[in-house]
């Protein structure tokens, strides 16, 4: 109600009446009364014909009227100060928006940058990851590739190999087909024709058949020695060897054959090496080797067997004053692709097959077979076997 009468009560015009009373409110009361009105306040707060009636026992004065209406300066003063007040205050703001602008932009650009190193970091992990997988996949490409080049040259080698081994099985048939056809002959006369021959041409007919069959039975077990190295059924055991007593055993089991062709011969080992090899491999290269010097040497002729110290090896060489062997001839030595055979001095057959057994045996022991001849003049085999010890 207060609030409605307030609102519909004429506005009252400060100032003072003539009879000395006021006609109206001060214009500045607060700046007297910052209590609000003193003592001598409105009786009732009531208003009557927009006057103000003061309280009875007044001089007709207000303290206000007492005390005198406040300079311009003052005004001007306070004035002044309230401006700076709200200046200052309003500067504070700005700067207060400004320091919340820049701390809003610079969290921004803090996440901003947070989200671009985070990305950045999870990217560079993941090219990391990406380029570890395509080194991997590089890695296993490059393994396949060398695997392939692998399986490719060993099917090259696999298939050469078989066309040797299917040829050296032909001619390894008419080798062993010769001396059966002999054998066959020989059992045919007896069967048929016994009495149509004297005892010294049978005689004759049993010494070449016997001739045959022992060139059979050594083909066969060159055979059976090769395919045994094909398949590595052969046991290797090599142990500290006493290159003398293996010479001089093998000249032993040899001296029969080389009596009959009045053949000297002859051991000249550098005192009693000792060597490192299988004992079975040495004995079977050692006499392959003299056999076929005794084979290819005429009667009157010498075979002698030599060792000496090679840095680390003994080579040992077994020489003979034989018919010695063409340039082409040589070629075709060590080969299962190309049938070579040449007939002794007293038509001793041979195949080849013996030679190559010896140079599968010593590079199996860790040495080199190679072969030095002159045709005419003999011929030299040579072969390392490594010291004992070394």
């Amino acid at each position: 109600m207060l609030i409605l009468a307030l609102l519909f009560t004429r506005p009252i015009t400060p100032g003072i009446a003539a009879d000395g009373r006021t006609n109206g409110l001060p214009a500045t009361p607060a700046l007297d009364y910052p209590g609000g009105i003193p003592s001598g306040r409105v009786a009732g707060n009531a208003f009557a014909g927009n006057r103000l009636d003061l309280p009875p026992g007044g001089n007709g004065r207000t303290r206000y009227e007492k005390r005198g209406k406040p300079s311009a300066d003052r005004l001007k003063q306070e004035n002044a100060v309230l401006l700076q007040s709200i200046r200052d205050q309003e500067a504070a703001l700005k700067k207060s928006g400004r320091i919340n602008y820049f701390l809003t932009a610079g969290l921004a650009i803090a996440a901003g940058l947070v989200v671009f190193l985070s990305q950045r970091h999870y990217g560079r992990q993941r090219v990391n990851r990406l380029l570890m997988t395509n080194q991997t996949i590089q890695h296993q490409n490059e393994a396949l590739r060398a695997t392939n080049e692998r399986l490719e040259k060993s099917e090259q080698h696999l298939l050469q190999t078989n066309a040797t081994k299917d040829k050296f099985f032909s001619i390894i048939s008419h080798d062993l087909k010769g001396p059966l056809n002999s054998l066959t002959g020989f059992l045919q006369i007896l069967d048929i024709q016994v009495d149509a021959f004297s005892p010294e041409e049978l005689k004759a007919f049993a010494k070449d058949t016997n001739k045959s069959v022992k060139n059979l039975l050594d083909l066969l077990d060159n055979l059976l020695l090769w395919s045994r190295s094909q398949t590595g059924t052969i046991e290797y055991a090599p142990q500290p060897l006493n290159l003398s007593e293996i010479v001089a055993g093998n000249l032993n089991l040899m001296h029969v054959a080389a009596q009959k062709k009045d053949i000297r011969l002859q051991a000249d080992p550098n005192g009693t090496l000792p060597v490192y090899a299988d004992q079975n491999m040495l004995n079977l290269v050692l006499r392959n080797l003299i056999s076929n010097a005794i084979k290819f040497t005429p009667s009157g002729g010498s075979v002698v067997v030599g060792a000496s110290d090679q840095d680390g090896y003994v080579e040992v060489s077994v020489r003979d004053s034989g018919i010695g062997m063409s340039p082409s001839t040589l070629e075709h030595l060590f080969r299962l692709d190309t049938y070579h055979t040449t007939s002794g001095t007293n038509a001793e057959k041979g195949n080849g097959l013996g030679l190559i057994l010896c140079k599968e045996f010593v590079e199996k022991n860790g040495g080199i077979l190679r072969v030095e001849s002159t045709e005419g003049q003999g011929t030299t085999f040579r072969f390392t076997v490594p010291v004992a010890g070394a």
